[in-house]
């Protein structure tokens, strides 16, 4: 015989706990992550930088473009390895091939050139290389502000380009489509670039700021500050070194402490170390922690009920209370009770109770009644184990104790609400005399004012009598 499909509205849904807000904001895992960028080593150059670039390949070597040179060095910044000084004007953007073996520049001298890509006519025009006979470009879009910089983003599906203080994504496979406008700087953004897991996109602007974005929502995690006007940035492949070019003529190189755990993943999760067909290879990424942006699938699976759900689920109020009680969580002691509350079952599992079931409730009582987070909900609960509970005590000497306990602590907690407002009263006090005062004295300047411009019109006028009467005479 067929099994019957099971009808969802009727499955018993499980109580959901309270929630309540965080009682302080603490440092998010991004915070703590980009904090790690310390210890700046900074290098002196004869002009602003005005291009920064890693190597895509390993050890990551850097090149950076200043005024007629490229100089090169290691990943940390601390070894100069060579100076290309072939270049009669200022050099712009030198990059690494891909495979870490060129380097590629432009110039004022106009010698090295590819594709026009961004003008000072605030636009960005995109060029098909694959069509030598093309007469123009594919699209053209129109940034609104001369453009600094340009970055594609992984796929190529996505072009972001950076000018007075917005970035602009555009959607290059429909056309230039803008997508999303972000003004997080106070001045020129002069640079863009992704960091090495390319989840998070970078902007450097005059202002002196970094602002880190996420590439899925575009919105600011995290930001670092420098003493100078920023015009160049880039970050290595490794994600453990933020270099930055600035103003004052200086690099600035940020190294990021690499615990010792992820150092080891790294190694694991290395293309030399992983081969194409092995085992290992297809168990990569087994046992990554997922963070706390990532999303989560669940699989469904079974619902288990926790002791005091299936006790709800079988109206047993008292052995609910208990098994909440036993948990010693109070937000699922209190959401036990608040549901108790809506179902009209809180005095079938409050009274009827002997002395080894009454003093544990008598216990979370007294700890949690003055809790605020808890105290609408208790205060109640208290009214009605006072209600249930007052005419046998004396028959235990533990329970009076527990009684007595809770009696000096809601004692103790309406000392302290009438301290508090008497403190309000006296500050309600201040606040108005001073609002008295306030106004008092801008009446009065009201009223001299007024007095003071009464007394100029009166001499006035006595001045022109005076002058009447001299004249009268004088003409008698």
């Amino acid at each position: 015989m067929a099994s019957q499909p099971v009808n969802d509205s009727t499955a018993y849904k499980k109580t959901a706990l309270k929630r309540y807000p965080a009682v302080q904001q603490r440092e998010t895992a991004e915070a703590r992550y980009w904090r790690r960028f310390k210890r700046p080593a900074v290098h002196s150059h004869q002009a602003p930088c005005t291009s920064i670039h890693f190597s895509p390949v390993a050890p990551f070597d850097l090149a950076v473009t200043t005024s007629l040179s490229i100089k090169t060095y290691n990943k940390g910044g601390t070894l100069a390895k060579k100076t290309m000084s072939r270049f009669s004007d200022v050099a712009f953007s030198g990059r690494w091939r891909h495979d870490g073996r060129l380097i590629a520049a432009g110039g004022n001298e106009g010698i090295v050139r590819t594709f026009e890509a961004s003008r000072y006519d605030h636009s960005v025009r995109v060029w098909d290389m694959r069509q030598s006979n093309s007469d123009g470009p594919v699209f053209g879009v129109d940034h609104g502000a001369p453009v600094e910089d340009l970055l594609f983003m992984p796929g190529g599906s996505i072009l972001i380009s950076a000018g007075g203080n917005t970035l602009k994504v555009w959607d290059v496979l429909k056309g230039g489509k803008l997508v999303q406008t972000l003004s997080n700087h106070q001045k020129t953004i002069t640079c863009v670039c992704l960091d090495g897991t390319e989840t998070r996109l970078l902007s450097g602007s005059l202002d002196g700021h970094v602002k880190i974005y996420s590439v899925q929502t575009y919105a600011v995690t995290h930001g670092l500050k420098y003493q100078a006007p920023i015009v160049s940035m880039a970050i290595s492949p490794d994600n453990t070194h933020l270099v930055v070019g600035t103003t004052d003529n200086a690099v600035t190189i940020r190294q990021r402490e690499v615990k010792a755990a992820e150092q080891r993943s790294q190694r694991a999760m290395a293309p030399e170390h992983l081969k194409g067909g092995t085992a290992r290879y297809f168990a990569r990424g087994k046992n990554v922690a997922p963070s706390a942006e990532d999303f989560q699938v669940t699989v469904q699976r079974k619902q288990r009920l926790k002791p005091y759900d299936s006790a709800l689920r079988k109206f047993r109020y008292h052995d609910a209370l208990d098994s909440a009680l036993t948990s010693r969580n109070p937000v699922v002691v209190v959401t036990v009770l608040e549901e108790m509350m809506h179902r009209g079952g809180l005095s079938i599992a409050l009274s009827g109770r002997d002395e080894a079931a009454l003093e544990p409730l008598l216990s979370f009582l007294a700890r949690y009644t003055t809790n605020p987070r808890y105290a609408p909900l208790l205060i109640d609960v208290c009214s009605v184990v006072f209600g249930l509970y007052t005419p046998v005590l004396g028959q235990s000497e533990a329970i009076d104790e527990l009684f007595t306990k809770l009696s000096k602590t809601v004692k103790t907690e309406l000392t302290a609400q009438k301290k508090m407002l008497e403190v309000v009263g006296c500050l309600d006090a201040v606040m108005s005399s001073e609002r008295n005062v306030t106004t008092d004295t801008a009446g009065a300047g009201v009223d001299a004012a007024t007095r003071a411009a009464a007394g100029s019109s009166s001499a006035s006028a006595g001045g022109g009598g005076a002058g009447g009467a001299a004249s009268s005479s004088a003409s008698r």
